[in-house]
């Protein structure tokens, strides 16, 4: 009797760590909205903007709560099977195991506001180097359509997003989300971001860039070229006057 118990904790723990190593090598394997992007470019307050449409269009719990891979944050709508799961500073690529009824949201901020953010708040996971430049490239090349990771996604403007003249986030939330009553915009930011880089009394143009952030991007045709398409402007001519 004592062998058929073991055998069935054995069995139970073999599933148990099969499901905690699928949730770190492909955590997008239960129907999950799955959003990417640069750190600094508004994740967390339109994660939790949309969160608080389904909070209360629905009268869910919301849950957060951290998983080991630094590169995202889980948000967890306790009563359904479904999550927010946050990619930051990484391009997710789907594997195998991923379910095609995933949600994917790729938010997008002006890369010079986002770079001057980015070396304003000075921490270790706002760098800007070869890692920031490549996922940037990545997600650039998916949301101009070079790439075709994802046949649908959402692309999200943060800079859109938060214009409170216009209708862009309401359509979003509406079209994409099918949510018939918008609320105002979620102010609380959570605590996994730091908030705002700059205050009213803080002027952006202030904030030096050195040489060598400046020559890594120049040397970056790639990245230069996408900006221009995007964006419509030259990165180098907007980031020039903040040299030191």
């Amino acid at each position: 009797m004592l062998i058929y118990l073991y055998g069935y904790i054995l069995i139970l723990i073999i599933l148990i760590i099969i499901n905690i190593v699928l949730n770190i090598i492909t955590p997008c394997n239960k129907n999950s909205i799955v959003v990417m992007g640069m750190r600094r470019s508004g994740l967390h307050p339109i994660c939790s903007d949309i969160i608080n449409q389904y909070t209360n269009s629905n009268n869910y719990n919301i849950k957060l709560r951290f998983i080991g891979n630094v590169n995202y944050v889980r948000y967890k709508i306790s009563q359904k099977n479904d999550r927010v799961i946050l990619f930051e500073d990484k391009f997710y690529k789907p594997t195998k195991f991923d379910v095609d009824g995933n949600k994917i949201i790729i938010i997008i901020r002006d890369i010079y506001d986002n770079i001057i953010s980015r070396v304003k708040v000075n921490k270790h996971w706002s760098k800007i180097d070869n890692h920031f430049i490549s996922t940037y490239i990545d997600i650039m090349n998916e949301i101009l359509g070079y790439t075709n990771f994802y046949n649908k996604k959402v692309i999200i403007n943060y800079d859109l997003y938060i214009d409170n003249t216009t209708d862009y986030r309401g359509n979003i939330l509406k079209n994409q989300f099918n949510f018939t009553e918008i609320d105002k915009m979620y102010s609380e930011i959570s605590h996994n971001g730091p908030g705002k880089s700059f205050d009213n009394n803080n002027n952006r143009s202030n904030t030096v860039i050195n040489n060598k952030i400046f020559n890594l991007i120049s040397s970056n045709e790639t990245l230069l070229r996408l900006v221009k398409e995007y964006f419509g402007y030259n990165l180098l001519d907007k980031l020039k006057p903040h040299l030191n």
